[in-house]
């Protein structure tokens, strides 16, 4: 059996990469409310505006991609599928398409509860 090597420089890697995602969901999030003006935007989601955010998510992954990847700040497993012409791991990228909707749309329902609740 293989037992993990798990540094703790690894684990700090991971959290700062957590914590750039994180950072990345909201910039896109105030992004879209200086764009709309208005900051519950994501109460008018129309099929067009999802299009929108999975695109402007994918282009954001797949540029933090190239750079980290010129940088040598990580590299793939050779098991990664890889987007020709782009060369950025697949993963990530759609990582980037779904997760924003997911967690503004999650937001949304969490804080609809919690309004209700109080009313």
């Amino acid at each position: 059996m293989l037992t993990p090597k798990v540094s703790i420089s690894h684990i700090a890697f991971c959290a700062l990469a957590s914590v750039a995602d994180a950072i990345m969901v909201l910039l896109i999030y105030f992004g879209f409310a200086l764009i709309y003006k208005n900051p519950l935007w994501v109460e008018g989601l129309t099929f067009k505006r999802v299009f929108i955010l999975i695109v402007v998510g994918a282009i954001g992954a797949i540029l933090a991609e190239i750079r980290h990847l010129a940088a040598g700040n990580w590299s793939y497993a050779p098991s990664m599928p890889i987007i020709p012409l782009v060369n950025a791991g697949l993963s990530p990228v759609l990582q980037f398409m779904l997760l924003p909707v997911i967690i503004y749309l999650s937001s949304l329902f969490v804080f609809h509860h919690i309004y209700q609740r109080q009313t």
